[in-house]
């Protein structure tokens, strides 16, 4: 009877976990350039950058678009070299940009260490679509790795994006009324 019940309960286990997660990786070799990722993520996935753009100079601009279907909680983590007389990435930005182009959350500098510049991206996203944009000026052999993982929102943060969503919902019918 007690291995019946420890099956049946395994059983449930199993079938509440999510989705097999997956990562999508995204390589660029140069320091201009941008995908659109067709693959929704949801909760558990991961959207890894790995870029290095060899024996090039001059402004950096990579964006990769992407959608999300659910509400999810972001947690990301960039770093980029910054040696003196090396390769170097140099006034690197990284946004997350809205569908129409707004700005959703902006990377904060975390510090250096060996040769590296770290930053992170954290926040909460609503079901859309969304530009990560990284920005700055690369000199010779410059790297940019940026890892993101998707979650499923705490109640806490759920509750104020869907409160803000209203929000914003409330004032663009008000914008519309108004013309």
């Amino acid at each position: 009877m007690k291995t019946k019940t420890a099956m049946a309960l395994a059983a449930a286990a199993w079938a509440a976990l999510p989705a097999q997660a997956t990562v999508q990786v995204v390589d660029f070799d140069r320091l201009v350039a941008s995908t659109v990722l067709d693959k929704p993520f949801a909760a558990g996935d991961r959207l890894v950058l790995d870029s290095f753009a060899a024996r090039q100079r001059g402004r950096l601009e990579q964006t990769i678009t992407f959608t999300v279907d659910s509400p999810l909680q972001i947690d990301g983590r960039a770093n980029w070299s910054v040696l003196p007389r090396g390769s170097r990435l140099y006034r690197v930005d990284i946004d997350l940009l809205g569908a129409d182009g707004e700005l959703v959350l902006s990377d904060s500098f975390a510090g250096r260490a060996a040769g590296l510049a770290n930053s992170v991206l954290a926040g909460a996203l609503g079901p859309g679509t969304y530009t990560l944009r990284a920005t700055g000026w690369g000199g010779r052999d410059a790297s940019l790795d940026l890892s993101v993982a998707f979650a499923v929102p705490e109640p806490a943060s759920a509750a104020m994006m869907a409160a803000g969503l209203g929000l914003l919902t409330l004032l663009a019918a008000r914008r519309r009324r108004q013309r």
